[in-house]
């Protein structure tokens, strides 16, 4: 069922008006959270190169270590690489199913 047009105003007119309306519709805050997402990224990029200078600077003493060091890497490494992971894994799919959608 069509809806009803308003007097003076065509199908194609109502159409057209929705789809300017709907091409608008938080274009900023899209281009806000790209930007942000993109300087997420840019900023979890450099992590591996400080993980490969504390490993080489742990090697360099032949694996000896403060025990602060060595319980944060024991402990919380596998839980931070899970973690990654399923973050990354979420924003995939919010990003596939996005553009999906547009």
């Amino acid at each position: 069922m069509v809806a009803p047009v308003p007097d003076g105003m065509s199908n194609g007119d109502e159409r057209r008006d929705r789809e300017e309306n709907l091409s608008t519709v938080g274009s900023g805050r899209v281009d806000a959270l790209f930007d942000d997402i993109e300087a997420t990224i840019e900023e979890l990029d450099r992590f591996p190169s400080e993980l490969e200078n504390v490993r080489r600077r742990v090697a360099a003493n032949e694996g000896e270590t403060s025990g602060h060091v060595r319980n944060r890497v024991t402990q919380d490494a596998d839980q931070l690489v899970d973690e990654a992971e399923a973050a990354t894994e979420r924003l995939r799919e919010a990003l596939e199913d996005l553009k999906r959608t547009v």
